[in-house]
């Protein structure tokens, strides 16, 4: 049985194959206990629909020639979803019989769409299973799906004109529907036009849309599809749905969107984790033995300098049309090369870092179960040149008894600003090694596509090798495949990946399964004992109120919001019934009036309790009352823990006192205080709120009580701290930017007016920067500059300030620092920076600075001009040959420090 290899992909399509089974099960089991040809055809619909979303969970987890068992069943099982549905469009909300001959054409064009699709997918089957020969779908095929899924919408939108048989504009009918029927066939046609987009965005795939966008419209397309199609259908159901139902169907949809999404957060930091077994500057030889096999061997490394002829890469339409065979995308080279006892005169060479021995190499092929062709695999990825480098491309040298092929500095999808370059040569006596010169560390492979990421690395001989499963060595290390003489010599890097990525996706597909069978068959049981029990109960005595009963006591059965209201209810049938023996001739006055009030209760009750705010209610000495369940989820603490108690508990300590005494000067004078406040929740956590507090008064004016309302602001508060702390620092070294040095050199600069006047200002410039960006490349740049700015930062006091001013200058400012001093640790930077060159990607580079010193004098005017002076200082400092210091002064520069 063919593993699962479960991605970010898979997990999603899991989400939307448990919800639409769950559909699924509910429809069916209406349908046994109502027979109706439109629910067959609902329930048909979606049992499609399940297979589909089944099969998407297969095309994403299986390897890669098993997916294609799953994903050539895809279009067809979509095919019969879709007659199904446009033959329900047609049956809802009932049938018209001016639409008979308008549904038969649609019905029949969507049997035509169906044969079709069977059609080209048993034959496809034939093709991979007899022949090993893989093909993409038509484009034409591609964009006949969204037309066809649009049918449905159509249909309903027709159903919906039709539904209303009144004179008005048709747009008035699609806006404002009159009936309920019509209501519903329109909120379909919005539904069913989910579908139609996905479908739209799968024909953008001709044009290069990536397809990990077009998995995530899929995803999340049919997830809303599903619950939006429960959520409107549930409306139309002849006796309703109960509370448990809905409410586990909403929690069950949350709950797969949440874990759904989960996956493509957290897949990509594990993703990071894995690298290839492969290891640049190496040479591997494969030498033909006695068994009529290949000793595979680690040579010493070496690597051809002189690359050849250039091949031109394939045009951007073969490539994303896939079409690539025949020699369109090869290139054809005559050589005698001898392989697994026979011999080729041509061979075949691709950027996909393949070389094919006799025929043309066909990518699609390798999604097949085996390989029926003869291949060298250097390293199998999709590599294209990079247009800024024009060295970048496919290499060629023909020599008498060798031939050298060469990918050179090529891209990779995944990894646009890293390149590769590795080496093929095959010798005529039928040798060949592979040397790789230039691969990316870390290699990049992404969570749901292979595109490129290394595939494959060995060869295959074309007697039908598997390509789909992994070696039984964790290493897959082809000099290991050699000598346990494994057949074929194949690394399959993807599978390797696919089964990583696997181990820790696996708990996220088995916690989806368990917690939707939780949901499913445990959330509405408990729904039903605490909420829809309850509620029934209520509902009961309510109806036997209205049936003229006055003696009723519902028993109380939780202490919540149904609770309360099942006391209100108990309490206000004991009034009414007091009210009907003492008071008879006020019954009706007093009835309306106590009815009236208990709806104005339920409302503002409803409000609270719902309310996403906190609400307090105090007495006149500030003495809880009441709060509502937001108050218990921000603060941590139950109305039980601070009832009677003083809001003061809460008090951080970080308000200030004027902002409590503001407070009670306006409550006191009957009015409204609004403000900020710092409190500190059950947990010692301090976090901001905005409240509005107000008092209560009774008719006569007089406060009985203060009300108020609160919101957390704290994300908003941090927020705007770290945009604070984002203005004035520069996003690379982490030092102040020049508005944050700013700020901070004028504070330091006023506190340094007066005698002895010890202030020194630094301009710290990187000696020919600009070539070192031009020869190593702007990474190393920002590597040298983080450097450079953290060993200036370390070896400047703490009472010190120092910026990156721009570029690759630096300023700092040096308070209580005289002349002796400030030599010192000029000479000290200087030093740091020199003496241990900056070390990136096996690179080392010396790097010098010069530095340019000003000091504060009594005549020193403003921070500007002694900024100014330091700015002077470095420029002669440059002049002076670089790697020196220049202290200015009134007299001139004073001769340059040089830095042996």
């Amino acid at each position: 049985m063919p593993n699962l290899y479960f991605t970010p992909a898979s997990i999603s399509y899991l989400t939307q194959f448990i919800l639409a089974l769950a559909i699924t099960l509910y429809l069916l089991n209406r349908l046994w206990s109502r027979r109706a040809r439109s629910l067959f055809l609902l329930s048909a619909f979606f049992a499609s629909m399940t297979a589909l979303t089944g099969l998407l969970v297969l095309d994403a987890a299986l390897s890669p020639f098993h997916r294609l068992l799953a994903a050539y069943a895809e279009n067809a099982v979509l095919a019969l979803a879709l007659v199904a549905l446009n033959a329900f469009a047609y049956q809802f909300p009932e049938i018209y019989p001016q639409r008979k001959w308008e549904r038969r054409v649609i019905i029949t064009l969507s049997l035509l769409f169906l044969f079709w699709e069977v059609g080209f997918m048993v034959y496809r089957y034939i093709s991979v299973l007899a022949y090993g020969n893989v093909y993409n779908r038509f484009p034409l095929a591609a964009y006949s799906l969204p037309v066809v899924v649009l049918f449905a919408p159509i249909a309903f939108l027709r159903q919906t004109l039709a539904a209303d048989p009144r004179r008005i504009s048709w747009w008035r009918k699609l806006w404002k529907p009159e009936g309920k029927g019509a209501r519903g066939a329109r909120n379909f046609a919005l539904v069913f036009l989910i579908p139609v987009l996905v479908g739209i965005v799968s024909v953008l795939l001709n044009f290069g849309l990536p397809f990990m966008i077009y998995s995530a419209a899929l995803s999340v397309g049919l997830l809303f599809m599903f619950f939006l199609f429960a959520v409107n259908y549930v409306d139309f159901i002849p006796g309703g749905v109960n509370v448990a139902s809905r409410l586990s169907t909403l929690a069950l949809t949350l709950f797969l969107a949440l874990l759904g999404t989960v996956g493509w957060l957290i897949a990509p930091s594990y993703v990071a984790t894995f690298q290839p077994d492969l290891r640049d500057h190496q040479t591997l030889r494969f030498t033909p033995n006695a068994a009529g096999g290949y000793d595979v061997n680690e040579a010493d490394f070496h690597f051809e300098s002189a690359l050849g002829e250039k091949i031109l890469a394939p045009t951007l339409g073969e490539k994303a049309s896939g079409r690539m065979m025949g020699e369109n995308g090869n290139h054809r080279v005559e050589f005698t090369f001898p392989f697994y006892g026979k011999t080729y005169a041509e061979l075949y060479l691709t950027y996909s870092g393949a070389i094919g021995l006799g025929q043309p190499f066909r990518p699609l092929n390798l999604n097949a179960e085996v390989a029926r062709a003869p291949i060298l695999f250097p390293l199998l990825i999709d590599l294209a040149p990079d247009p800024d480098e024009e060295d970048s491309g496919l290499y060629v040298r023909e020599e008498p008894e060798r031939l050298i092929v060469t990918w050179n500095r090529l891209l990779s999808d995944s990894q646009p600003e890293a390149h590769y370059t590795f080496q093929a040569i095959l010798y005529a006596d039928g040798i060949f090694e592979f040397a790789y010169n230039g691969l990316p560390q870390p290699i990049f492979f992404r969570p749901d596509s292979s595109s490129g990421a290394p595939w494959l690395r060995g060869v295959v001989a074309g007697r039908g090798e598997p390509l789909h499963e992994l070696p039984d060595t964790d290493a897959a290390d082809l000099i290991t495949l050699s000598r346990a003489g494994t057949v074929p010599l194949l690394e399959n890097f993807n599978l390797a990946f696919r089964n990583y990525l696997n181990t820790f996706m696996l708990p996220v597909a088995w916690a989806i399964i368990g917690g939707s069978l939780l949901i499913l068959f445990f959330l509405p049981l408990l729904v039903r004992s605490s909420i829809a029990q309850p509620i029934e109960t209520l509902a009961a005595g309510i109806r036997r109120m209205e049936a003229g009963e006055t003696r009723i006591a519902v028993p109380v059965q939780s202490e919540d919001e149904i609770g309360f209201l099942t006391r209100s209810f108990n309490k206000m049938n004991v009034a009414i019934e007091d009210l009907v023996h003492n008071l008879e001739a006020r019954v009706a006055e007093r009835t309306a009036g106590l009815l009236a009030a208990n709806l104005e209760l339920r409302k503002l009750s409803a409000a609270v309790e719902q309310s996403p705010n906190i609400i307090i209610i105090t007495d006149l000495n500030a003495n809880i009352e009441y709060v509502n369940p937001a108050f218990t989820y921000f603060t941590g603490y139950a109305l039980e823990e601070v009832k009677g108690k003083n809001p003061r508990i809460f008090k951080s300590g970080r308000t200030p006192p004027e902002t409590y005494r503001q407070m009670w000067d306006f409550l006191t004078d009957g009015k409204t205080w609004r403000g900020e406040l710092i409190n500190r929740r059950k947990n010692g956590e301090h976090y901001w709120e905005y409240a509005v507090i107000a008092p209560i008064q009774n008719a006569e004016g007089v406060a009985t009580h203060y009300f108020a309302i609160k919101e957390d602001i704290t994300a908003r508060k941090t927020a705007e701290g770290e945009l604070k702390r984002l203005v004035v620092t520069d996003p690379l070294t982490g030092l102040l930017n020049r508005r944050g040095f700013v700020i901070e050199a004028e504070r330091i600069y006023t506190r340094s007016l007066h005698p002895p006047y010890e202030l020194a200002a630094l301009m710290i410039d990187i000696d020919h920067f600009k070539n070192v960006n031009d020869r190593y490349g702007h990474q190393f740049g920002d590597v040298a500059l983080w450097e450079i700015a953290a060993r200036l930062r370390d070896n400047l006091r703490p009472t010190d300030i120092i910026a990156r001013y721009g570029g690759e200058e630096f300023v700092a400012l040096l308070p209580r620092t005289s002349l002796n001093t400030l030599k010192q640790i000029t000479q000290r930077l200087n030093a740091v920076v020199r003496e241990q060159p900056i070390e990136y990607d096996r690179i080392k580079v010396s790097i010098t600075i010069s530095i340019g010193a000003s000091m504060l004098t009594a005549e020193s005017r403003s921070l500007d001009e002694l900024l100014t002076q330091a700015d002077r200082a470095v420029y002669q400092a440059k002049a002076a040959g670089r790697n020196c210091t220049v202290i200015f002064s009134s007299f001139g520069f004073e001769g340059a420090t040089e830095s042996k």
